[in-house]
């Protein structure tokens, strides 16, 4: 088993959160791969974030309390989190009451785990009477967060306490985080991104210097695989890239930040769930085919390739390795050595692939995951049409090199160019960067080379 003592998902996207039934689902799943802690956090819960005095109804008090005994049965520990700092008043009592009682309201349902995030709010003191009795907002984070462990602590039974600082990412040397460091009760666990709000590569070295720096050992809030924001046109599913294996000697644990899209997120866990289990043998790309392999077992070539068209992501920026990426530099290359035809072939059985594929999908994965992935695989589908149009121009390119070309001929050309310059004018409305840039750019490259060679036969 790995070094690290947590191992969750924490539901701490913005969007809409996510259903007690698909709550239920990660949580089977967070067993079976050895994760232990999951914490209810999503951002546009109003209750847990801008009106976070408000008592939840009874009727989700309830829904929480199966929450939390369901994943007692299965070994995972629910945590319950809250989000004050947007209308929050360190210096009055009267909040510090109000957050103790909401917390006591979970730990009268069996919640022994509890979360207090003070992230995304300003870095300064918004209140008068804080900036008065505060020399700055660290100073005033710790008092505040220090009475409420204090209290419900003397009220609760309290396995973790963690908290959830302003500044949780990038240099982990600056005096706000100095003194969170000596400022925080030591038994309060304290949440970190890494050198990034969305890290694309956490090494052993930022852990060990933020761990220095706060004086007990972090735990990592992995803003992967979520993709909520601007990342909202992305499907993370590919490989879990970019996490030292050294990691476990300078922090506590990890709690995975998941997709809005909680079907979706389940082959990504197990993925992590590699990882974090066994950090020193993890191989990221093994770990993700076995991971899409036991999701999908019935279809895990069509489930692989279409992941390798949703490469985009914190972790691959660029969407390198992109399966489209390689099938265009191969035509790139065969048509360097005098292979058009061939290369054009290659590409057309490639857009086949891609519609054998989607049909696949849709006839094998489950419903949930579909509705889900909808956009994704219909703009997927898009694109090997696209492809398909584009390899017919090229594979049409050496008849320019003939003498002459019949008149069937170029009105055939004309036809295709035609619909390829639509099928380009109808990307500009996609909702995702599946398949990224590559399609699209070889497509234009066609449109373009295709007519100057038109020009050329004219001017003859």
């Amino acid at each position: 088993m790995s070094g690290f003592q947590i191992r969750g998902v924490v539901e701490g996207f913005y969007g809409s959160p996510w259903s007690m039934e698909e709550r239920g689902r990660i949580l089977h799943e967070m067993a079976r791969l050895g994760m232990n802690l999951y914490v209810y956090a999503p951002k546009n819960d109003l209750l847990h974030r801008h009106q976070w005095e408000t008592p939840y109804p009874p009727e989700s008090i309830q829904e929480f309390k199966n929450m939390v005994e369901e994943g007692k049965k299965l070994g995972v520990s629910v945590a319950m989190a809250l989000s004050p700092g947007l209308t929050l008043t360190y210096g009055d009592s009267g909040k510090i009451d109000a957050l103790v009682r909401k917390y006591l309201s979970f730990s009268a349902i069996g919640v022994g785990d509890f979360c207090l995030f003070l992230d995304d709010i300003p870095l300064t003191l918004q209140k008068e009477s804080d900036r008065a009795a505060f020399s700055d907002l660290a100073e005033a984070q710790v008092f505040f967060t220090n009475q409420v462990y204090e209290r419900l602590k003397n009220l609760a039974n309290v396995a973790t306490f963690m908290f959830c600082p302003t500044q949780y990412c990038g240099d982990s040397r600056t005096d706000y985080l100095e003194k969170i460091g000596t400022g925080m009760h030591p038994d309060i666990d304290v949440l970190w991104t890494g050198p990034q709000v969305c890290s694309q590569k956490i090494p052993f070295e930022d852990a060990e210097g933020v761990s220095r720096t706060l004086r007990r050992k972090v735990v990592y809030w992995d803003n992967y695989p979520v993709n909520d924001g601007s990342m909202a046109p992305e499907l993370h599913m590919g490989p879990y890239t970019g996490r030292d294996q050294r990691l476990p000697l300078a922090s506590r644990g990890f709690l995975i930040n998941p997709m809005n899209q909680a079907m979706a997120s389940i082959p990504v866990l197990k993925n992590i769930a590699a990882y974090l289990n066994a950090t020193a043998t993890y191989d990221p790309q093994s770990a993700w085919e076995e991971a899409l392999e036991e999701f999908a077992p019935d279809c895990v070539d069509s489930l692989k390739l279409f992941g390798q068209m949703n490469l985009i992501s914190p972790l691959n920026p660029k969407g390198e390795g992109m399966a489209c990426d390689q099938w265009i530099a191969s035509y790139w290359n065969a048509a360097r050595s005098g292979e058009i035809a061939n290369a054009a072939s290659d590409l057309q059985r490639h857009a086949l692939t891609i519609n054998e594929t989607a049909q696949t999908l849709k006839g094998t994965m489950p419903l949930a995951w579909l509705n889900e992935v909808r956009p994704w695989l219909i703009e997927f589908e898009g694109w090997g049409a696209l492809l398909s149009k584009a390899a017919d121009l090229a594979g049409l390119l050496p008849l320019f090199f003939q003498e002459s070309i019949e008149g069937e001929a170029l009105n055939k050309i004309a036809q295709i160019l035609t619909d390829l310059k639509a099928g380009i004018s109808n990307t500009v409305d996609y909702q995702t960067v599946c398949a990224g840039p590559g399609i699209r750019e070889f497509a234009m490259t066609m449109i373009i080379k295709t007519a100057a060679l038109l020009r050329s036969r004219s001017v003859e």
